[in-house]
């Protein structure tokens, strides 16, 4: 359905680390009803971030939070509040050859929990190519993403690269 969107943002530098905000409206969000029917609702979604450079400055540090609010005029299946924190902190070290990044992604809504850790170690010395060995965790409620998921873990060796 067409619908019109409005927001704002904001960004800045202080205390050494880039701060953003963000803000929107949308009038008409696509969503399920309880019938499994479709229909629109207003929301609103905000969020606010931090990226920083912590130690000698082969680290890295984001960390974003972030909330949607639907109102429904009648019951749907979307959860009608949905509060989220990512983040993920990259650390390269023995010269660049190696980065240590780890990724989080944790929700909550309506009492219900989701929960994605992911740890990777990659060698990067071959550019642009590169080999790793990461590990997917999800943990959860039955209901989410992730505690669909949980019994899903896995560990991942690859090669990336660029053409």
């Amino acid at each position: 359905p067409a619908t019109g969107y409005t927001g704002t943002d904001l960004a800045f530098t202080a205390l050494g680390a880039t701060w953003r905000a963000e803000l929107g409206y949308t009038d008409k969000l696509p969503v399920t009803t309880t019938t499994l029917g479709l229909d629109t609702v207003p929301a609103w979604n905000w969020a606010a971030g931090v990226e920083l450079y912590p130690g000698d400055g082969n680290n890295r540090l984001t960390v974003q939070v972030n909330g949607r609010h639907l109102r429904p005029g009648a019951p749907i299946v979307e959860p009608e509040d949905l509060y989220t924190l990512s983040g993920e902190l990259e650390n390269l070290f023995s010269q660049d050859s190696w980065r240590l990044r780890t990724r989080l992604l944790a929700s909550l809504a309506g009492g219900e929990r989701d929960l994605y850790f992911t740890p990777e170690l990659a060698w990067l010395k071959l550019e642009p190519n590169e080999f790793y060995l990461g590990l997917h965790v999800f943990a959860g409620d039955e209901t989410l993403y992730s505690g669909y998921h949980d019994p899903h873990d896995l560990v991942v060796l690859g090669w990336r690269t660029q053409f």
